[in-house]
């Protein structure tokens, strides 16, 4: 099995035997933050890479703004829109698996999102990266802990080449970001992305600023954990030229 493969296997596994990163509500801190990455008025069009089935899609959804999903994971999609679209669609692209609502302004596309034709999908407003750029490990880290096999350390970089291909010239990218200090005691995921990488994957378009910081875990915790720091950031990025 390839490493690819093994990557989606681990996805599907951890989706069937214990998603444990789901929220069963809106992510709160997509709440208090929505006017920084959707300003009013207008309706937005809104990405949510790595989505699974995330309520944040039918929140943003019902503010109006049209949003678009992509998951590894078909299963996961299915319930989604089962349990919040029940009149759905479905069509296969021959590149991947649509799914959307009759009016196509909730839309999930299925398959890996280093294989698919993004460039399929338009372009965006807004970004809500709650999970994609710290699920991608760095090949050092994948090696280490064994549950992932080695992925190039490119992927990050590749990654944030088909995030800044889908961006609107006056984007807005809300980044869900954590902080672990020494990082080689919590290997992930969630993985730790230090502000110098955010800042060498889109700094040449980007600026970025913190819009909120929250402790993870209790003193008693980090210690008996080795760690030192263990923090939730939440990371604004705008255009460079604005």
């Amino acid at each position: 099995m390839g490493d690819d493969e093994d990557n989606n296997a681990f996805w599907s596994s951890r989706w069937s035997d214990d998603p444990s990163w789901h929220l069963d509500e809106v992510n709160p801190h997509l709440r208090r933050h929505l006017s920084h990455l959707a300003p009013p008025p207008g309706r937005h069009r809104i990405f949510v890479p790595l989505c699974g089935k995330s309520l944040d899609l039918k929140w943003l959804h019902s503010k109006g703004h049209s949003v678009v999903g992509v998951e590894l994971v078909e299963e996961v999609v299915k319930n989604f829109f089962e349990e919040n679209e029940p009149n759905y669609l479905v069509k296969d692209l021959g590149w991947g698996t649509l799914y959307t609502n009759a009016r196509r302004s909730l839309q999930i596309y299925v398959g890996d999102i280093f294989k698919l034709k993004m460039e399929e999908l338009g372009r965006f407003d807004g970004v809500w990266d709650r999970g994609a750029l710290v699920s991608i490990p760095e090949a050092r880290r994948a090696e280490d802990r064994g549950a992932l096999v080695s992925i190039p350390e490119a992927r990050r970089a590749e990654y944030a080449a088909i995030i800044r291909r889908l961006l609107r010239p006056h984007f807005r990218y809300l980044l869900n970001n954590f902080l672990y200090r020494p990082p080689e005691k919590f290997e992930g995921p969630p993985y730790t992305v230090p502000n110098y990488t955010v800042h060498e994957l889109f700094g040449q378009i980007a600026i970025w600023k913190i819009l909120e910081t929250e402790e993870m875990m209790s003193k008693e915790e980090m210690q008996a954990r080795g760690l030192e720091v263990a923090m939730q950031v939440f990371l604004l990025l705008t255009p460079k030229h604005l």
